[in-house]
Order: C-alpha cells, then sequence, then structure tokens
C-alpha cells in the first residue's frame, strides 16, 4: 500500500520517539481501577458498548499500546514495564477507536503516507529513505511494515479524536501570565510555625494513657491479610528443564529445590500491598496472591535479572492484635497524635491574636514578638520558586500559592503542611520581568493551552470509560 515510501532517501538515524496523541496520565498509572480485569479466554476479551471485543482486536490493542510505548520510551520502557496496565491501556485504545468510528473519523492513505514520510526518524540525508523505514520497522520494532502503518492509522484516528474534542479551547492573557509567575516568579515569606515534634518531647504518657488510646482507636491498629512466601531463585527461566511438569503435579519447592542442588528462602510475612522482602515490589505476584492457598506456586517470574518460583506457605487473615503485641507502636502513635493536636491549637490561638492585632489597626504584625509570646518558632524564608523545596519546612507549594493572594503586610490562615502548622506573610515578591515574559509568552500560551486540551480531554475519556461499561 505504501509503495510511495519505498523510494526517498534519508539524512540520519534518530531514535524513534513518535508521540501520535495526548495520553492522559491516569491512563498508565489507573486506568485498571476504572475497568473491570479482563481476563483472556478463548470464548471472550471482554465488551464495550455492549459488543464482544474479538480476540484480534484485543490482541492487535495491546501489541499496537506495547510498540507505542517502546517508541515514546526507548530503554526505558522495561524499566517501567512491571508498572504499566498494558491491558488497561488497550481496553482505551478501542474505547477511543470506538468513538473515533462514532464520529466518521477517518485518516486517508495519502494522510497516512504524508505522516510517516515526515517522520524524522525515518530519514538520512535529509529525505525519507524506505530502506532504513524497513530497517526499524521490521529489526527494531518487529512489525512488517502493513502493520505498523495501520498502527499508525489508528493513532492518527485518535489523534483527530483529541483534536475533536479539544477544538475551540482557548486561554486569556491572564491565565498565561500566570503560568509565567508560577514558573518563574521568586518570593519569600516570614512565617511562625507549630512544629508537632517540639510538643512530643515534653509528653511521657502512662501505660493507662495508651491502653486507653488503643482501645479507641483499634482499628488503626488492625493487622492487614499477609502471606509467607518461599521461593527458588533461577538464573534463567529454563535453568530446571522439567520444572512445570513437577509445578503441576504440585510437587514441593523443597524437593525440587534438593534435585537441583538450589536453597529454598522466605520471605516472612508480609502485608499483600507490601513490596515482597528481599525482592521488591510485583505487580504480577500482588495480583495473584489472593488467590493462592497453601502450597500453590507462582512462577517462574521475571523480577530484575533473575527469575523465581514462589509457593505459598502461610496465609495469615486480617486480625486485631492484643494490646501487648502493639504498645511500642500504640505509643509511639499517642505521642505523635497529641503532639499535632497540641501544635494545632497553639496555631489557632496564635492566629486568633493575629486577628485581634490587625482588627485594631496595627500596623505591621510583629510576627517574631507573638511567636516568642506563645512559645512558638518564627523565621524567614530565602527567595523560592513554585515547585521548589524550602529547607526544614518541604515542598514550597503550597506557601508559593498561598502568598501569592495575600495583600502586602496581611497574615495567612493556617496552613498544615506534614512538617507541622504555619501562618505566613510576604517578605519579598519581586516583580515578573516584562521583558522576558513577553519574549516567553507565546511558548507558556502554547504550554497552558496544550494543559487545558489534556485536563478536556481526560475528563472526556474518563465520562467515555463510565458510557462504555467495560466488562
Amino acid at each position: 500500500m505504501l509503495r510511495k515510501l519505498h523510494n526517498k532517501k534519508i539524512q540520519k538515524r534518530i531514535w524513534i520517539v513518535l508521540m501520535v496523541l495526548i495520553i492522559p496520565g491516569f491512563v498508565v498509572w489507573g486506568f485498571s481501577s476504572s475497568v473491570k480485569s479482563t481476563r483472556e479466554t478463548d470464548a471472550s476479551y471482554g465488551k464495550i458498548f455492549n459488543r464482544n471485543i474479538s480476540r484480534e482486536d484485543y490482541l492487535s490493542a495491546v501489541r499496537d499500546t506495547e510498540t507505542q510505548l517502546q517508541m515514546q520510551l526507548g530503554d526505558q520502557y522495561y524499566q517501567f514495564q512491571k508498572m504499566l496496565d498494558l491491558k488497561g491501556m488497550a481496553l482505551q485504545r478501542l474505547i477511543m477507536l470506538a468513538e473515533a468510528g462514532k464520529r466518521r473519523i477517518k485518516v486517508s492513505d495519502s494522510e497516512l503516507i504524508d505522516y510517516i514520510q515526515k517522520d524524522p526518524s525515518f530519514y538520512r540525508k535529509g529525505e525519507f529513505d524506505s530502506r532504513l523505514y524497513e530497517q526499524i520497522i521490521r529489526y527494531s520494532l518487529h512489525m512488517q511494515p502493513r502493520a505498523f502503518e495501520e498502527m499508525t492509522r489508528k493513532n492518527l484516528k485518535i489523534r483527530k479524536l483529541v483534536e475533536d474534542v479539544t477544538r475551540g479551547t482557548t486561554v486569556s492573557d491572564q491565565e498565561v501570565r500566570d503560568a509565567y509567575a508560577k514558573e518563574n516568579l521568586q518570593m519569600s515569606v516570614s512565617y511562625i510555625a507549630a512544629i508537632p515534634a517540639d510538643f512530643a518531647q515534653d509528653l511521657k504518657p502512662s501505660d493507662e494513657q495508651i491502653k486507653d488510646y488503643f482501645d479507641k482507636n483499634a482499628p488503626q491498629f488492625k493487622k492487614p491479610l499477609s502471606f509467607n512466601l518461599e521461593y527458588l531463585t533461577l538464573a534463567s527461566e529454563g535453568q530446571i528443564p522439567d520444572l512445570k511438569e513437577r509445578l503441576d503435579k504440585k510437587e514441593p519447592i523443597q524437593k525440587i529445590a534438593k534435585d537441583n542442588n538450589l536453597t529454598v528462602k522466605e520471605t516472612g510475612l508480609f502485608g499483600e500491598t507490601d513490596p515482597i522482602p528481599g525482592l521488591g515490589w510485583s505487580q504480577e505476584i500482588s495480583g495473584s496472591l489472593q488467590s493462592l492457598k497453601a502450597g500453590d506456586t507462582l512462577g517462574p517470574i521475571a523480577i530484575e535479572k533473575n527469575y523465581y518460583v514462589f509457593q505459598l506457605k502461610e496465609r495469615k487473615e486480617p486480625y486485631l492484635p492484643e494490646f501487648k503485641e502493639v504498645k511500642d507502636d500504640a505509643r509511639a502513635r499517642f505521642v505523635k497524635d497529641s503532639s499535632r493536636g497540641s501544635a494545632k491549637a497553639r496555631i489557632e490561638d496564635c492566629s486568633k491574636k493575629i486577628k485581634e492585632l490587625s482588627a485594631a489597626n496595627a500596623k505591621d504584625v510583629d510576627f517574631d514578638k507573638i511567636a516568642k509570646d506563645l512559645g512558638l518558632k518564627s523565621a524567614a524564608t530565602g527567595l523560592f520558586k513554585f515547585g521548589s523545596y524550602i529547607e526544614g519546612i518541604g515542598a514550597s507549594d503550597n506557601f508559593f500559592n498561598t502568598a501569592s493572594k495575600l495583600k502586602e503586610g496581611a497574615a495567612s490562615e493556617t496552613i498544615e503542611l506534614p512538617s507541622g502548622f504555619y501562618i505566613i506573610k510576604t517578605k519579598d515578591k519581586p516583580a515578573i520581568d516584562e521583558k522576558k515574559f513577553s519574549e516567553s509568552k507565546e511558548k507558556f500560551h502554547k504550554k497552558v493551552l496544550d494543559d487545558k486540551k489534556q485536563a478536556l480531554f481526560d475528563a472526556f475519556l474518563k465520562e467515555l470509560i463510565k458510557k462504555a461499561q467495560v466488562s
């Protein structure tokens, strides 16, 4: 079909990165929470819009999704592979293609040819090179050119769907200015801090207080469903030739290990959502644990550079421990909660005092004096940007967003952060460099517009998934 593609020459070979569509963030990490898990069987690959998904369509969507990710991520794909929900992403791809079909979105042969011929991945010496094109498709992507071309046609349909949904999106000059300020504006603030750790030093709870805390908060101490696995480490999947047959016969891995001069290791109990002790987190294992019974096996499963065979030794159902078992944990939680409560109460007293002084028309509320009177800390930050880190406080985002809205000399409401409770006021906020803003305005206009379109399409796709009623 693409005979024209095989007649031209190209400039230089570059790594293939073909961004053909906007991929919403929730697709990669959270799509599976929006759809029921589809277990492949010979009979059905699930339904979308009340229509069965054919085996051919399903496998094609999985293959195309995986290829697309490999092209986008390069070698990093294999680092993220275990974290990606290929099945969920493939279903999403099918849903978007179904919607494109409903909207009668088409991609002509000439559009497809033009798109591929403009891809610099296939250029050498400034021109499209058909030989390089075939080499990359066949040997780097392990696809036939026709399959790649059909995948690209579908990608372009999805791109047109994105354009159709987001058409007419606009941004104001103020939105562009705000985006520029968020990325480039620096400021510093004065603050009063109530740090829970400062209040924890004086807390010496009695056993009675800790027991009372445990009784009132017992559900917090409930131990989750947990598992203890025995496992074998293999250098390769085929290290034990008859492994599959022996596992099918439910032979204990202790015997398999002995026959092959291997050592069986044990994980010890760990929660179903925890990483596997000594091995790390594995989506494949975590997703299978609940269905296992004592003696059941999993594997071989690849983790990092080795293969592992697991056998469930013990399964412990969720339970509420006795107080003596978690006394130290209860003490630590009591101190943490109590000190945080004390810090919050003290900062609220501080906020009340500041408002009283402001109401009395005090020209400039003295943060240092108020903090000293109430036994709190006061200090000032250096200049910081949005998304930076403030030493001793943490991420700057809350401080930046709050300070951006404050009038000169005005104090904020209480800001709660993991590190403690804060009241701030702007100390220094240099004006935007208008010349630099003017030079960057076009770039930021595009960024804000792209972000707005992304958010719009995310919302559209979430609703589309609901309508599809994936099963």
